[in-house]
């Protein structure tokens, strides 16, 4: 931009030297706009400039649920190298990734239970002895063991599965409080993702130029605003135009995922009931929302709108029932700059031999957010248990 600037100097220039009847007339007709890019900016001020640079730099916050105001910039620098460098997508989808994994476990002497719920970390003075396994608590059993390694996230392991006064032994316990939960609208079309122009790329969509726009859905938007107005962002992402085996698996099908924040507490009254149960109100109020967010697509990219087919909204409670999300919360302990201390980083530890369980875990708490930095804190804690 600053060079651009630089290199249209010469229609400032212009100005300067031609006769003064000619520019006259130019200005007339607002020509110099037209001729030099130099003049574009003569009605932006520094600051309104400056608001979306940082926008340019700091979009990709929701990558991992922190305000820019709140986080490191390292943390973003890390976003930013990481997209630099090309991100990848697994050939079949994410199912893919416990597909592959599982016989490596099986093959080395491990067990995978699907359905097996851990209903809380057994303890003793402080240390951990086992878990308590069953769908209920009149049905479960006890299992002991040396070592307990929780992968749950920190949220999950203090908030439910570990006493409260273990739990507030930890210095990550004031971190517990931040949690920010979200919405996802999932879209499918009756065209493939080449006839739709849909590329293997993420959008971030935002109404204004302010770099925690979207952030402010926590503090206070009511309902009103977001039916009724635009949404102040989210996310987009297509899985049929980034995974080459999508048409031979779905032909003439593709998707998107969109995905944003949306407070727990617009749907926290629903929290108690079955899924599929939750009444007509319920439905009613995030189909509003998904086609709130669906008119602002459409409105970007028009001719989406007749390969429409279905379109499904899953919100905060949803996520806590599926993915066992405290609250909705799906990127776990909130990333501020608290976690990136030195102090901090030397407690989040992969694990270590003290069998307290607040200091054996693994998971995407122990680094940050990720698929392959979950990669890499699997490999680290293999090393440090060995």
């Amino acid at each position: 931009m600053v060079k651009r600037v630089n290199h249209e100097i010469k229609g400032w220039i212009l100005v300067k030297v031609l006769p003064l009847w000619f520019v006259n007339l130019m200005n007339l007709f607002g020509l110099p706009r037209f001729l030099s890019d130099f003049y574009a900016w003569d009605g932006h001020t520094l600051t309104e400039v400056i608001e979306d640079l940082q926008l340019l730099l700091a979009y990709s916050w929701g990558t991992y649920g922190t305000l820019p105001s709140r986080t490191s910039f390292a943390m973003q620098a890390l976003i930013h190298y990481h997209y630099e460098e090309v991100a990848s997508y697994p050939i079949g989808g994410s199912s893919e990734i416990p597909y592959r994994i599982i016989p490596v476990i099986e093959r080395s002497g491990g067990q995978v239970f699907m359905k097996a719920t851990v209903l809380k970390i057994l303890t003793k003075e402080g240390r951990a002895m086992g878990v308590r396994v069953g769908h209920k608590e009149s049905s479960a059993v006890n299992i002991y063991v040396p070592i307990v390694i929780s992968d749950a996230g920190i949220l999950n392991t203090f908030l439910d599965l570990l006493p409260e006064e273990v739990s507030k032994t930890s210095p990550l316990w004031p971190l517990i409080d931040t949690l920010k939960s979200g919405i996802g609208l999932h879209q499918r079309f009756t065209s493939t993702a080449e006839e739709l122009g849909l590329r293997a790329e993420n959008l971030w969509i935002f109404t204004d130029s302010s770099s925690e726009g979207l952030g402010k859905i926590f503090d206070g938007t009511t309902l009103d605003d977001v039916l009724y107005k635009s949404y102040p962002g989210f996310f987009i992402g297509c899985h049929s135009a980034k995974d080459p085996s999508w048409e031979r698996r779905y032909p003439g099908r593709s998707t998107i995922t969109v995905l944003t924040f949306a407070p727990y507490s617009w749907f926290a009254q629903w929290e108690n009931l079955s899924v599929k149960k939750r009444g007509d109100e319920y439905n009613s109020l995030k189909n509003a929302i998904g086609q709130q967010i669906i008119d602002q697509i459409i409105h970007l990219y028009p001719h989406l709108q007749n390969a429409i087919e279905f379109f499904s909204v899953g919100t905060p409670i949803t996520n806590q029932h599926y993915l066992n999300a405290k609250a909705g919360a799906t990127y776990g302990l909130d990333h501020g700059f608290e976690r990136f201390s030195p102090k901090m980083v030397s407690f989040l530890r992969p694990g270590n031999r003290d069998r307290r369980i607040i200091s054996l875990r693994t998971g995407r708490d122990v680094a940050w957010v990720g698929v392959r930095s979950a990669f890499w804190r699997s490999l680290c804690q293999r090393n440090f248990e060995d």
